[in-house]
């Protein structure tokens, strides 16, 4: 039976002086953490930082959650201070996120639009199914990446979707399937255009009778078409 238990841990310090056999009153000090009378310690900002910002749970309801599951009397308030304090402080997990990604196996790269300021910028990504890094850029060319300082060290296998900045690099590099359905759904568009075109014209050439209503095309030879657009239509759907 696996169980997990979930409760309230009490670290106390305390301060201890005296005079030591050479004569000299010594006196030892708290650990650098230790900044207040009673505090929340590491673990309980991590949680706190985790709830909010990976499970997008309110501050108030993860207060509530902090209540009923520890006993811990916290506020939204503290909880809001508690995130914007770890934000000061990203240096040692983004660094540790960058250096996993370098030495993935396979890492994904992508970009999109956003708004930074009333501006538009490019959001570069990298990541893995563990591991995710982001990096705002006025520009999508091979300066972003440059700049973001992830691409040129990495050495496993790249997976994007054709992008000509993603190419310039030496690593193996593999290309997105969903990019590729896309571009054979449009070659497919393109072909069937074309058929449906040649089909017309020569349905008119060979309807019996008076002359065609406009738009006619002979079953047999819309049929092939037909199915090619059904065939798109899977691809779309992700069958």
């Amino acid at each position: 039976m696996v169980e997990m238990e979930i409760q309230r841990k009490v670290i106390e310090y305390r301060i201890v002086g005296g005079t030591g056999a050479c004569g000299r009153a010594q006196r030892n000090t708290f650990p650098a953490r230790i900044e207040a009378p009673v505090q929340y310690g590491p673990g309980v900002s991590a949680f706190a930082v985790y709830m909010t910002q990976y499970q997008l749970l309110p501050y108030q309801r993860t207060a509530e959650v902090f209540n009923e599951l520890a006993g811990l009397g916290t506020s939204p308030g503290t909880l809001q201070r508690t995130v914007r304090m770890a934000a000061t402080r990203p240096e040692v997990p983004v660094t540790a996120i960058r250096r996993a990604l370098v030495a993935a196996p396979v890492a994904h790269a992508d970009e999109t639009g956003r708004h930074v300021n009333g501006n538009l910028y490019r959001l570069h990504v990298l990541s893995t199914d563990r591991f995710t890094a982001c990096f705002p850029h006025p520009k999508r060319g091979a300066e972003a990446p440059d700049a973001f300082g992830l691409l040129a060290p990495f050495a496993g296998v790249l997976v994007h979707d054709h992008g000509a900045a993603c190419q310039c690099y030496s690593c193996w590099q593999a290309f997105c399937n969903i990019r590729r359905l896309r571009e054979h759904r449009n070659e497919v568009l393109r072909s069937l255009a074309f058929l449906c075109s040649s089909y017309v014209e020569r349905g008119l050439e060979e309807f019996r009778g008076s002359p065609p209503a406009i738009g006619y095309c002979a079953p047999s030879r819309v049929r092939p078409s037909i199915s090619a657009l059904q065939s798109v239509r899977t691809l779309d759907a992700g069958e």
